[in-house]
């Protein structure tokens, strides 16, 4: 089990899904023009700071004595 990579995995799900929403994806890039971002570099940063959000799931599953699987992440009620 690689924690990591199932966190990562998830913020480029939900980052998939948000691309999904009617005029999301161009609103995200203007804003990346405005700071000055390649689209790719933004959208590495947004998906490094998702996994990072959903990288913090895990130590509070494990403070509620719930042993670490893809699940814990999953069962947030986020989009599979």
């Amino acid at each position: 089990m690689d924690i990591w990579s199932d966190c990562s995995a998830w913020s480029r799900r939900i980052l998939a899904a948000a691309d999904r929403l009617s005029g999301y994806r161009h609103t995200r890039q203007r804003r990346y023009e405005g700071w000055w971002l390649h689209p790719d570099s933004g959208d590495a940063v947004v998906r490094t700071l998702l996994a990072l959000s959903i990288h913090v799931l895990v130590p509070d599953a494990v403070a509620q004595r719930r042993p670490y699987t893809p699940a814990v992440i999953g069962g947030y009620g986020w989009p599979p």
